[in-house]
């Protein structure tokens, strides 16, 4: 459904102008950063507690009630959240802008922004961070589950759909990361260098 919509949209402005939307593109974003924000602060202090108290591998293995009162409340709200994030996509076919995988930075570029060059390499470094901390978490639970055979209240099959997630977004990041800030950078870098050299040839000359 949600690739026919897309798709849809996208073959519709297919002969129209692109829509603006910076306004409401704006608004979208910080509403949806503040949530973020918002989950984080009522959800990390009770992860940070569950792990002190009953170490890591207990924390993820079992629930301890963490699915019940204000803590399981912002976790609900949270997941349901990430079905509204497809709002995002929508904006970039109306606007008919590239549809690709990543949009780190999208936001301060919606904003018409300038962003300094150092930026975006921090926060797709932050990104990566991310997923390998994911992905380390997972794993971790996967040797406790079928190395050390420790019955846990996990659904594997949402496990294993976590892992896969996990690994492809981090191969698509960290292959963004090398596309845009190493290979195209060196470019511009060896760009730059050959243009000096032949300026100070002219100079000698």
């Amino acid at each position: 459904m949600y690739l026919i919509v897309i798709f849809g949209i996208k073959y519709i402005m297919r002969n129209r102008e692109p829509f603006s939307l910076l306004i409401p593109l704006s608004i979208w974003n910080f509403l949806m950063a503040g949530f973020s924000i918002i989950v984080l602060l009522n959800v990390f202090p009770e992860l940070v507690s569950k792990i002190i108290n009953h170490g890591y591998v207990n924390s993820f293995c079992y629930r301890y009630e963490s699915h019940k009162g204000e803590s399981g409340y912002w976790i609900w709200m949270f997941m349901v959240s990430r079905l509204f994030e497809f709002i995002d996509t929508i904006f970039i076919v109306l606007r008919k802008r590239p549809l690709i995988f990543l949009h780190c930075y999208y936001l301060l570029r919606s904003l018409k922004i300038r962003i300094p060059a150092k930026v975006p390499i921090i926060l797709t470094s932050i990104q990566i961070t991310q997923f390998v901390a994911a992905f380390y978490g997972s794993i971790l639970v996967f040797y406790v589950l079928y190395w050390q055979k420790i019955k846990c209240e996990i659904d594997t099959t949402v496990l294993h759909i976590s892992v896969c997630t996990n690994l492809s977004f981090l191969f698509l990041y960290i292959n963004y990361f090398v596309q845009t800030h190493i290979l195209r950078g060196g470019k511009k870098k060896l760009q730059f260098l050959s243009k000096f050299i032949a300026k100070e040839e002219i100079k000698i000359e």
